[in-house]
């Protein structure tokens, strides 16, 4: 089953020696487990285009935290459209693996399902800031969120 793992991170804020000492080493320890599971690995580091740009919205961000509010967005334009892959997952660019753990499921999981992380809650409505942290799942039913939240910008 081919995987796909999907991390992101707006770099023009953060300070080189942050991005050295603690945002590197966890996309490494992220990356290095793609690897080993032989899952296939994206990292982008800014928006692909302006579709989910919350700039004009008439909301205040908490100071200090504009672009971590913006970058939550961003997360559907960098997993947005991977149809040759089975299944694509986000792993927020601050969570660092030890060791080779599975984290996602699939024995008793149906095949099309998304997992979001330690969450019951319903996260696809108006929010100032969602929970997902970590996600994905099938990619048919991940490009259903997408296209779920491409349809709330737009309407």
């Amino acid at each position: 089953m081919r995987t796909l793992i999907v991390q992101g991170l707006c770099l023009d804020n953060i300070p080189p020696g942050e991005l050295k000492k603690f945002w590197k080493p966890c996309m490494n320890s992220v990356r290095h487990w793609a690897d080993e599971k032989e899952f296939d690995y994206k990292f982008f580091d800014a928006p692909i285009d302006n579709s989910f740009d919350i700039s004009d919205w008439d909301i205040v961000p908490i100071d200090g935290r504009q672009q971590l509010t913006q970058n939550q967005f961003y997360k559907f334009q960098w997993m947005n459209g991977w149809s040759d892959y089975d299944r694509i997952y986000w792993i927020d660019s601050d969570c660092y693996i030890f060791g080779l753990p599975r984290i996602f499921t699939t024995g008793n999981t149906p095949e099309e399902v998304v997992n979001f992380l330690s969450t019951h809650q319903i996260v696809l409505s108006r929010w100032a800031r969602p929970c997902m942290s970590t996600w994905g799942g099938s990619q048919s039913e991940v490009q259903k969120i997408i296209d779920w939240a491409r349809f709330q910008f737009e309407h």
